[in-house]
C-alpha cells in the first residue's frame, strides 16, 4: 500500500517478529520506511489509538480467525467511519459472515469476494522462480487455497455509505 499511496502513511500490526523484520526489510527496499509503522499484536485498544472518527481509513484485515472481536463497532465506533477489506475465517468462526454484516450493514455497502482459481498468467511479478516453480505450486498459492478440508476463501470489501462518508 505505501508503495502504491505515495501521501498514505501505512500502519500495520503482525505478530510474528520474522514477518516484522521482513517488513521492515521491503520498507527500506522500496523507500517507503518513513511512512510505515509497524506494532506488534492487535487487539481493540490499538485499534482505536490508530482511528478515529472522520479520518478517510482503510482498514485490512486479515487475523486468522480473529476477525469477530477485532471487528465491532460497538466496541470500536471508529470503524464505522472507515473502509474495510476482511479476510473471513469460517473453520474458525462459522457465523462470521453473518455477524460481520449484521454488525456493518447500516453503516457500510458490503459486497463478498468467493476465492476463485487464478493462474500464474495473472501474477503480475513474473520472476525466476514463479517461471521455474511447478505451476501447481504458483496457481494454488495465487488462488488462496487451503488444504482439501477447509472452506473455501472469502472477502468482505466493506465501504462506508456515502451519507456517512460525507
Amino acid at each position: 500500500m505505501a508503495c502504491k499511496l505515495p501521501n498514505v502513511e501505512v500502519i500495520a500490526f503482525e505478530t510474528d517478529g520474522k514477518a516484522q523484520a521482513l517488513m521492515s526489510e521491503l520498507a527500506v527496499a522500496n523507500d517507503v520506511s518513513d511512512r510505515l509503522t509497524i506494532h506488534g499484536e492487535c487487539i481493540p485498544s490499538d485499534l482505536r489509538k490508530v482511528i478515529s472518527d472522520g479520518n478517510d481509513t482503510l482498514v485490512i484485515c486479515d487475523v486468522e480467525g480473529a476477525e469477530k472481536y477485532l471487528l465491532d463497532p460497538k466496541e470500536l465506533s471508529c470503524l464505522r467511519h472507515c473502509h474495510i477489506a476482511v479476510e473471513l475465517h469460517k473453520r474458525n468462526t462459522p457465523d462470521i459472515l453473518q455477524t460481520i454484516r449484521d454488525r456493518f450493514s447500516s453503516t457500510h455497502d458490503i459486497t463478498e469476494i468467493h476465492q476463485e482459481m487464478r493462474s500464474r498468467q495473472e501474477f503480475p511479478y513474473q520472476t525466476l522462480l514463479t517461471r521455474i516453480c511447478p505451476p501447481t505450486y504458483v496457481d494454488n498459492a495465487l488462488s488462496e487455497f487451503r488444504q482439501p478440508w477447509e472452506p473455501k476463501m472469502s472477502w468482505l470489501w466493506m465501504r462506508v455509505k456515502s451519507a456517512l462518508a460525507a
